[in-house]
C-alpha cells in the first residue's frame, strides 16, 4: 500500500509501512474470526451476549491508530476495543502484549525479584473425552487453590509437605484447548525460589521432579508435569517465558465455534491469570489504550474497517509532551 499518497514533506519510512501492513493483516484475521463466531451464535440462536454487547464486539477494531515515534519506534497506540478478550482475538492479542511488557519492566525494576532460581512449569490435569469443560476446569482450579493455601500457611509459619511451597512466588495462567481426547486444560507457571530444585530429572523436551509429580498427583490425581529452569537475567529467555504464560488468552482462537461458546460460558467472570506469594506485587492489569510514551515526536496513521478490510485514512504529525499531553501539528502539504 502507498502510505505516502498524501505527498507529505516528511514521508513515512519503509519499516513503519511494513509494521502497519503486518499489524493490519494480523488484526484483520482476528476480526474475521470474531465476526464468524458472532454470526454462528446468531444463526444457532445461542448468543451469550446482549444486543448492545454483541454490537460492541462486532465493532471491535473498527478503527486503528498507529504511531511512528522518532525515538520509541513503531506502536499501535489506540483502537476501538471491546475488551471481551475471552472471545475477541484482537483484544486478547493486545492485552497479552501489554501484560508481557508491563511484567517484564516490573521485574527488571525490582532487584529483589531478579535473584534466586526461576522455573517454568506446565501442570496439566487428567481428563477423559466424556468429561465436560467444567469438570476438568474445576479439577485444575482446585489444585491451584490448594497450592495457594499451602503457600499462605507456610508464610504464617506452618509446616507443609506440599512441593510448591519451596517457591516464594508463583505467577500462572490457565490455558484450554480441545482435542479428540477431550478438554486439555492446564496451567503455565513462572516460579521463583531461593533454593534450587534438587531432584530434577531429564525427560524428552525438558525435566521433571519426582517430588513435584507426587504433590500434583495428591492434589489432582494427575501425573504428567514438566519443569524447566530458566534464567530471567537473560532478557530473551525472560521474554520468551513471559509470552508462554500470557499467551493463554490466545488459545481460544483455535477452538471450534461450539467449543468456544462452552469455554466462554465456563470461564465467565473467572480469572485465567493469577499470582501467589511474592509475585502478587506484579500488577498485570493494563489499559488496552495508549502506549505510555512521553516526550517524543511522532507520525500518526489511521485505518478504518470498511467492506471487510482495513482502509488507510491518512497521516498527521505531532508530539507527546513530558506529561503525556498530545499536540498535533498543522498538516504541511507540498504544492
Amino acid at each position: 500500500m502507498n502510505y505516502n499518497q498524501q505527498n507529505l514533506k516528511n514521508p513515512i519510512n519503509s519499516d513503519y509501512a511494513e509494521f502497519m501492513d503486518k499489524a493490519t493483516l494480523r488484526i484483520s484475521k482476528a476480526k474475521r474470526r470474531t465476526l464468524t463466531f458472532l454470526d454462528w451464535c446468531d444463526s444457532t440462536h445461542q448468543s451469550p451476549f446482549t444486543p448492545s454487547m454483541n454490537a460492541n464486539i462486532s465493532k471491535c477494531a473498527s478503527w486503528l491508530q498507529f504511531r511512528d515515534y522518532d525515538k520509541n519506534g513503531h506502536k499501535l497506540t489506540n483502537a476501538r476495543f471491546c475488551k471481551k478478550d475471552k472471545v475477541c482475538p484482537a483484544c486478547a492479542m493486545r492485552r497479552a502484549s501489554k501484560q508481557v511488557k508491563k511484567v517484564y519492566n516490573e521485574l527488571y525494576s525490582n532487584p529483589d525479584l531478579m535473584t534466586g532460581y526461576w522455573y517454568y512449569i506446565v501442570l496439566p490435569v487428567r481428563h477423559k473425552a466424556s468429561e465436560d469443560f467444567s469438570t476438568v476446569f474445576n479439577r485444575l482450579g482446585g489444585g491451584l487453590k490448594k497450592i495457594n493455601q499451602a503457600m499462605r500457611n507456610v508464610a504464617r509459619g506452618q509446616e507443609s509437605n506440599n512441593f510448591f511451597t519451596m517457591f516464594d512466588g508463583i505467577m500462572y495462567s490457565i490455558e484450554q484447548t480441545k482435542t479428540d481426547n477431550g478438554w486439555n486444560i492446564h496451567a503455565n507457571l513462572l516460579c521463583r525460589s531461593d533454593k534450587p530444585i534438587r531432584d530434577l530429572k531429564r525427560k524428552k523436551g525438558g525435566f521433571w521432579s519426582p517430588s513435584m509429580v507426587e504433590t500434583w498427583e495428591e492434589l489432582t490425581g494427575s501425573l504428567n508435569v514438566s519443569i524447566n529452569p530458566i534464567s530471567i537475567k537473560n532478557e530473551d529467555d525472560l521474554m520468551k517465558n513471559l509470552m508462554e504464560v500470557f499467551k493463554y488468552s490466545l488459545k481460544f482462537q483455535d477452538l471450534k465455534n461450539e467449543d468456544l461458546l462452552i469455554a466462554y460460558r465456563g470461564t465467565y467472570r473467572k480469572r485465567l491469570l493469577g499470582s501467589m506469594g511474592t509475585l502478587r506485587q506484579l500488577k498485570t492489569d493494563v489499559s488496552l489504550q495508549g502506549d505510555d510514551v512521553v516526550g517524543d515526536v511522532f507520525t500518526e496513521s489511521t485505518f478504518i474497517w470498511l467492506r471487510n478490510k482495513f482502509v488507510f485514512r491518512g497521516h498527521v504529525r505531532g508530539r507527546v509532551g513530558t506529561k503525556g499531553h498530545v499536540f498535533y501539528e498543522a498538516q504541511d502539504w507540498d504544492e
